[in-house]
């Protein structure tokens, strides 16, 4: 008997090493935001994504202003975004969410390459 309870406790004490927490997501420091820059890859699931969005039809209630760059070579600067089809291409991921609650940060596009970054 004594060695069953023994055995019992090993093996419930190296099943226990292999069971490990999965860490909580931490929303994003509002520094980081300000320093997104280069290809971005929009993903089609949540949870696949670096980053969940929310898209600001205004640019003053938007955490972050993004120009859309034509070329991935201009994407050097905080807030200068290119959008690629090629997810292995992509310095990050962005998940674009409909409801603002939901979403690690806002943005907004602009025209004006001048006015990307942060607010």
């Amino acid at each position: 008997m004594k060695i069953l309870s023994i055995f019992v406790c090993l093996s419930l004490g190296t099943l226990s090493g292999l069971i490990t927490p999965t860490p909580v997501p931490t929303p994003m420091p509002p520094d980081k935001i300000c320093e997104l820059k280069g290809s971005v890859y929009v993903e089609d699931v949540a949870a696949f994504a670096n980053y969940r969005i929310f898209v600001e039809d205004v640019e003053s209630f938007a955490d972050l202003v993004v120009f859309k760059e034509d070329t991935e070579a201009f994407a050097t600067q905080a807030g200068h975004w290119y959008f690629t089809d090629v997810k292995a291409f992509a310095d990050f991921t962005v998940y674009i969410e409909d409801v603002k609650s939901f979403a690690d940060f806002s943005v907004a596009y602009t025209q004006f390459r001048t006015t990307a970054g942060c607010q």
